[in-house]
């Protein structure tokens, strides 16, 4: 399931990243968020 959620919302950010200006970070820093915070918490799941 947590890999799933992954995958999805990684698709979802990667469609917004490809749609929207080059020079847009605001995507790119949301996703840095996500990333880091999937990192932090699949560390507590088994």
């Amino acid at each position: 399931m947590q890999i799933y959620q992954g995958e999805h919302l990684g698709t979802i950010l990667n469609l917004k990243i490809d749609t929207s200006e080059p020079c847009d970070e605001v995507f790119l820093d949301i996703k840095n968020m996500i990333v880091g915070f999937e990192d932090r918490f699949s560390r507590f799941i088994p």
